[in-house]
């Protein structure tokens, strides 16, 4: 339907005077577009996760008299973004009888998809508890409404079970999605009942009392009566005396005189209990003597009676035994509480007296309000005349917000004196120390909260002073008086800390870790790390075990007690969670068995001792785990350290163990430190072997500063030796480039740093020869060695410039504006601004950007105002470029007019708007130009993004957009997030619908593990489509080939995954029969689909095979033995690459050498073929293609006789020895110098 005018502007005024702002509707002009701007509008608010404002403005124009089944349809998204599902539900089945069949069907999709969420998430429950809905299984579900029964079997099954909870959670989970009926709230209440939620189960219960269904009213009255009873018989009679008085309003006569009769028992019970209790204290109550109770309310009066008579007597005790008893009845009203308040502080229980009074302030009747008042005058001055100061401070602090004006009046004069007060024991305790305080000179306070400040500043600069005793004592006094809040402690803590008495400050600032105010939080926490790493230097679990073994022998009982008991459940801890790594990976601990641990300590020996036999079975990994998990609770030693090491070099991290092993060579004992010099040589010489030359040097170095002179000495010896090996390394590449290092001749070096000179200078004459490549290579080659410095770098920066590999240069020029010299720092500067200016010079601005960007933070100010400078500049470039673009379209940029730009960042919003107002006018491809050249310059966001995305869809580019809004997925405003969901999912359609299916595959792959669970099961039933359209694809290519897939007959799949065992199987069958071809194109073509495993690839190789593609086969199967985790498919293809990779490879290599051959490469043909002699030695083909290639080279031809072509062939054979023993030759020298050094 259309929208006139004059609706749009009430709408907007509407949603104005709501405060929603909108984004198109605005814009709308046509009478057309604007319901599809009310539209856009609304899922814009829905995406940003304002689903009450879409709502909102969704009933607005539903109030205007707009209303289609595109808004209704709007409007039930909005409702189930609200949680309120039933009411879209309702606007759903209004849709299912539209006119229009597009809205029917959407609504028809849109219900059935509510009830397979609503039944996906009903077995996820029951998965998650370990049990199956079996009354689910095979079924589907196309409304909630067909949900009801099976559920409500499950829960009877699961009752019966006794899985009460499960059964809860069914029923309340199908609640949220409106499947709610008096047989659902029926069982939930059972439910209830049977996890001991009575109460909830009656209110269930009661609401079913009137129930349009007379079967469960009846039902309701019976279950009601039953939980009362119980209620009664399990003690908790205040609820059962709750619901009777409920009943007795009741419509149904007969609950009304049941209730009746209910409380007349009661009262009945009441009396005689009562009585009990006077005669069990040898006393008698007169005032019930000849009297029966038909209620319990008449049993108040004689209740007071009889405790006011009994407190005049002196027996507070039994007075306040009755008055409760009568509470637990519901005999509750003021007077009782009033006299139940007197007992107790007959009792010298003011304090709870008090909390009675308070209550009583707000009575409805005067006189008690008046009467407690008075009452709570007496005994605060009775608790300040007791000493209770404290108790007294909190009532008059609750009594400063009192509603009557009389007792507010009277506490700020109370806490006014005591202010006075406590001002004045400070100063007389400060002149008995000999001090002042300057602080309170001059000043008096109206209340206790004033003194903390002055306090406070009082304390710090006695503790600045070193009087820690006087600020710890003048902070305790005005803890006495009630002054104390985070800040208090905190000074608390740190005097105590001056007087050596760390652990109770520690106990302080321990509170304090759960104080309301962040920042004293945090500072709580760095408080104890600081202290608790001053007691024992231990990490995170470690300071708390260092507190609790300080606390071990504290005075207080009851923090040693809890010391030893935290101490004892670490070790607890500890143990139990070493058995459950060892569990997980299918191991036992039988070192822990049967075995208790009372100390930390105790589970060091039993712990390496498996650590030892976990490492002789090959499981390194489980054993480090092992000790990494002891080592966080502050089990460390050398023991367990040299273990460590063991299981990192296991799993080949040796780096990691050497460095334990480095920790180890300071440690006490000498049997260690020499182990660790044992360890340390075999590892490092492993490193050399391996390759990993630069971590063997690191060591070194670090060792030539060792205290013991072996371990010295030794890294010296190495490191010569490995200077003599960069200096030949860097003399052979100079010589394979057909150079000389002129700058090393005559020189030997005896470390790696007397390299560095000469191999600049030789970097720079090279260069300066224009062979920056080997300028380079050099460079690499000796930082490979450890031979790195602002100048090496320098260096290299320049040879990848020479390169045409700036963007390097500059990162290594980047680095050196931190370097300690200032002539390289300032070199540096320099070699950036030209080459920046060179980046933009040659189009590469994104990279300038990214520069200047990272230098606006520069510490050095030059750079920083000259990077803010040129980005100014390039934002202007950047909006002149921008509206050339458009007026080169034929448009122009009205958003951009009368602004100027001083960052790039400006820009955002009117290119964003220019590019929506483009591509409602048709033009995606100036949108796309303008927000693309934009990205150029650096501008790209979410919403820059978003809005190129869907310029490439209007340019039919939709899978470069659905790129863009996967990424957008994983943003960080849940608003764009959203958006891009729903974007994926109308566009994957549109890929299907295109027949792009692998890219929609990809996509739903991609979501079957995303967080979004909508996005999961919309994925999963898109690849259950592509299941069926995949069978029907294979069937299809069979009988094109006159054959038939009888392995899928009468079978559906509900996944791709399904195919698999069926498609294998009619592969091998059809192979059997010969057709390779067929078998290869069912494969190929289930591959396609993202149908691919170990065994499906195993079958493609075998049908290539048939079809003489050997090498393509045995490709396949090195990527199964490289890639498959599964031992028996890997020893399987072994065997394959037993028997055919052999010859595949010479087939391989023979056709790689004749087609560089045919290309006149015959040097590389050469190299090649040796290489595979050498590999190969037995097989002869290669030589013979190896004087075909020779032949071809030299132009030969066969038109010699007998004897000339017999004397040619021994001449070619000969020449092929020649170049098979020159490469042998050249690679033993090479093994040589390796092994030398």
């Amino acid at each position: 339907m259309l929208m006139s005018s004059t609706v749009r502007i009430q709408i907007l005024n509407s949603c104005q005077a709501l405060g929603i702002e909108l984004r198109y509707l605005h814009l709308a002009e046509e009478e057309e577009d604007v319901l599809t701007a009310l539209l856009q509008d609304a899922i814009d608010l829905r995406a940003q996760g304002q689903a009450d404002r879409s709502l909102a403005l969704l009933d607005a124009a539903v109030e205007f008299g707009v209303r289609s089944g595109l808004v209704d349809d709007n409007r039930a998204w909005a409702l189930v973004g609200l949680g309120r599902r039933s009411e879209a539900i309702g606007l759903w089945n209004e849709l299912l009888v539209h006119q229009e069949e597009g809205l029917r069907t959407q609504a028809q999709d849109n219900l059935r998809l509510l009830a397979a969420e609503l039944s996906n998430q009903l077995k996820q429950l029951a998965e998650a508890a370990g049990e199956s809905l079996v009354e689910f299984e095979g079924r589907e579900f196309s409304a909630l409404s067909e949900l009801e029964q099976p559920l409500v079997e499950a829960s009877i099954r699961l009752r019966s079970g006794g899985n009460n909870e499960l059964s809860l959670q069914l029923l309340d989970a199908a609640v949220e999605f409106g499947v709610r009926s008096g047989l659902v709230d029926d069982n939930r209440a059972w439910s209830l009942v049977g996890l001991g939620r009575r109460s909830e189960a009656i209110g269930l219960w009661n609401e079913l009392l009137v129930h349009q269904e007379e079967g469960l009213r009846t039902q309701a009255q019976d279950n009601l009566r039953l939980q009362t009873a119980a209620l009664v018989g399990l003690g908790r009679r205040s609820e059962a005396i709750g619901l009777w008085n409920e009943l007795l309003v009741h419509q149904e006569e007969g609950l009304r005189t049941q209730a009746q009769d209910n409380l007349r028992l009661l009262a009945a019970e009441l009396s005689n209990q009562l009585k009990q209790l006077a005669e069990a204290a040898g006393e008698s109550l007169v005032e019930f003597e000849g009297r029966e109770f038909s209620a319990l309310s008449e049993l108040e009066q004689p209740l007071v009676e009889a405790s006011i008579r009994l407190r005049s007597g002196g027996n507070n005790e039994l007075s306040l035994q009755l008055l409760d008893a009568a509470v637990e009845f519901g005999v509750r009203s003021g007077l009782v509480d009033d006299n139940r308040a007197w007992s107790l502080v007959g009792l010298g229980r003011r304090s709870e007296a008090i909390g009675l009074w308070n209550e009583l302030l707000v009575h409805q009747e005067e006189g008690l309000r008046t009467q407690a008042q008075d009452n709570l005058r007496l005994q605060t001055a009775a608790l300040v005349g007791l000493g209770r100061r404290s108790e007294a401070i909190g009532l008059w602090n609750e009594l400063l917000v009192h509603q009557e004006e009389g007792l507010r009046t009277q506490a700020q004069d109370n806490l006014r004196l005591l202010a006075a007060e406590l001002s004045n024991q400070l100063k007389q305790l400060a002149e008995a120390a000999g001090e002042s305080l300057v602080e309170f000179e001059g000043r008096e306070f109206s209340a206790l909260s004033e003194l903390e400040q002055p306090l406070v500043e009082a304390s710090i600069r006695l503790r600045s002073g070193g009087n820690n005793e006087l600020s710890l004592q003048l902070l305790d006094a005005a803890v006495e008086f009630g002054v104390r809040s985070g800040l208090v402690d905190d000074n608390r803590a740190w005097s105590l800390v001056g007087l050596g008495r760390r652990s109770e400050a520690i106990g302080l600032w321990n509170e304090l870790l759960v104080h309301q105010e962040e920042g004293l939080r945090t500072q709580a926490q760095d408080n104890l790390r600081l202290q608790t790493a001053a007691l024992v230097g231990l990490g995170r679990r470690s300071e708390a075990i260092g507190l609790w073994n300080e606390l071990l022998v504290h005075q207080e009982e009851g923090l040693r007690t809890q010391a030893q008991d935290n101490l004892r459940l670490l070790a607890a801890e500890l143990s139990n969670q070493l058995k459950q790594l060892a569990e997980a990976a299918g191991e036992s601990l039988v070192e822990f068995e049967g075995r208790e641990f009372s100390a930390l300590s105790e589970l060091e020996q039993p712990l390496v001792e498996a650590s030892i036999r976990l490492r002789s079975g090959g499981n390194n990994e489980l054993s480090l785990q092992l000790l990494d998990a002891a080592v966080e609770f502050g089990v460390r030693s050398g023991l367990v350290d040299d273990n460590r090491a063991w299981s990192l070099v296991g799993l080949g991290r040796r780096s990691e163990a050497i460095g334990l092993w480095n920790e180890l060579l300071v440690h006490q004992e000498e049997g260690l430190r020499t182990q660790a010099q044992d360890n340390l040589r075999l590892q490092t010489a492993a490193l050399v072997g391996l390759g990993r030359r630069s971590e063997a040097i690191g060591l070194w170095n670090e060792l030539l500063v060792h205290q013991e002179e072996g371990l010295r000495t030794q890294a010296q010896d190495n490191l010569r030796l490995l200077a003599a090996e960069l200096s030949n390394q860097l003399k052979q590449l100079a010589e394979a480039a057909g150079e000389s290092l002129v700058e090393f001749e005559g020189r030997e070096f005896s470390a790696l740093s007397e390299l560095e000179q000469p191999l600049v200078e030789a970097s720079i004459r090279l260069r300066s020869g224009g062979n920056n490549e080997l300028s380079l290579q050099l460079l690499d080659a000796a930082v490979e060695f450890g031979v790195r410095s602002g100048l090496v770098d320098d260096n290299r920066a320049w040879s990848l410039v020479g390169l045409g590999r700036r963007s390097e240069a500059i990162g290594l020029w980047n680095e050196l504006l931190v370097h300690q010299e200032e002539g390289l720092r300032t070199q540096a500067q320099d070699n950036l601004r030209l080459q920046t200016a060179a980046l933009v010079g040659l189009g590469r601005r994104s990279e300038a950007i990214g520069l200047w960007n990272e230098l606006l933070v520069h510490q050095e100010e030059g750079l920083r105002t000259q990077a803010q400078d040129n980005l100014r500049l390039l934002a202007a470039e950047l909006s002149n470029q921008l509206k050339q673009l458009a007026e080169a379209a034929g448009e122009s940029l009205v958003e951009f007019e009368g602004r100027e730009f001083s960052a790039l960042s400006e820009l955002e919003q009117p290119l964003v708007e220019a590019s929506i107002r483009l591509r409602s006018g048709g033009n995606n491809e100036l949108s796309l130009q303008l927000l693309d050249a934009a990205v150029e310059f650096g501008v790209r966001s979410g919403l820059v993004d978003d809005n190129r995305a869907w310029s490439l869809v209007g340019l039919g580019r939709r899978s470069e957009a659905i790129g863009l809004w996967n990424e957008l997925l994983v943003h960080q405003e849940e608003g764009l997030r959203t958006q891009a969901q729903d974007n994926l999912r109308l566009q994957t359609a549109a890929l299907v619908g295109l027949g792009r299916r692998s890219e929609a595959i990809g996509l739903w792959n991609e979501l079957l593990v995303h967080q979004e669970e909508g996005l999961r099961t919309q994925a999963q039933d898109n690849l259950r489509l592509l299941a069926a359209e995949l069978s029907n694809q294979l069937k299809q290519l069979a009988e094109a080939a006159g054959e038939s897939l009888v392995e899928f007959e009468g079978r559906e799949f509900s996944a791709l995954s399904e195919l698999e065992q069926p498609l294998v199987e009619a592969s091998i069958r059809l192979r059997s029969g010969g057709n390779n071809e067929l078998s290869l194109q069912l494969l190929d073509a289930a591959v396609e689909f993202g149908v691919r495993s170990g065994l499906v690839d195993d079958n493609r190789a075998w049908s290539l095979v048939g079809l003489g593609r050997l090498p393509e086969a045995v490709g396949l199967w090195r990527e199964l033995e490289a890639s498959s985790d599964n031992d028996a498919l890997v020893e399987m293809v072994q065997e394959r690459l037993r028997n055919y990779a052999t010859e595949a490879d010479r087939i391989s290599q023979t056709n790689k050498a004749q087609l560089l051959n045919d290309e006149g490469l015959y040097q590389q043909a050469k190299i090649l073929l040796v290489r595979a002699m050498l590999d190969d030695p037995s097989w002869d083909g290669y030589t013979t293609k190896l004087i075909e290639v020779l032949k071809t080279e030299r132009g030969y031809e066969d038109d010699a006789d007998l004897l000339q072509r017999e004397l040619e062939e021994d001449q070619f054979s000969l020449e092929v020895f020649d170049l098979y023993l020159d490469y042998v030759e050249r690679r033993l020298k090479e093994i040589d110098v390796s092994s030398s050094s």
